[in-house]
């Protein structure tokens, strides 16, 4: 596990990422399905833990997810794609990617 993982809030968000992610509209069919663990993440992308933390990572298996939490108001939410302009598309709002710093079509900075 990377070691910006390693702590509660990320452990109960990625506790619903392992079991019931949204797969994105667009997602190829072909794409890997279900899913993943913090175990899985191969790089984080892009984290914001300022108010509701978000987060955006590229998996071992080459989709991209995006994971959200706010353990004080008991909000876990997880997303995948494997087109990472799908997930900053349609799992994160404009503010979490401004905040991310990462525009859709755009690298992070």
């Amino acid at each position: 596990m990377l070691p910006e993982l390693d702590n509660d809030e990320w452990a109960r968000a990625f506790a619903v990422a392992a079991h019931r992610p949204e797969r994105l509209l667009g997602t190829e069919e072909h794409a890997p399905k279900g899913g993943f663990t913090r175990e899985d993440v191969a790089e984080v992308l892009s984290i914001a833990v300022n108010g509701c933390w978000i987060g955006v990572f590229q998996l071992k298996d080459g989709r991209f997810a995006a994971v959200r939490t706010a353990l004080h108001l008991d909000i876990h939410e997880a997303a995948y794609s494997d087109d990472l302009d799908n997930v900053l598309r349609h799992g994160c709002t404009r503010e979490e990617r401004q905040r991310l710093g990462m525009q859709e079509g755009k690298e992070p900075k």
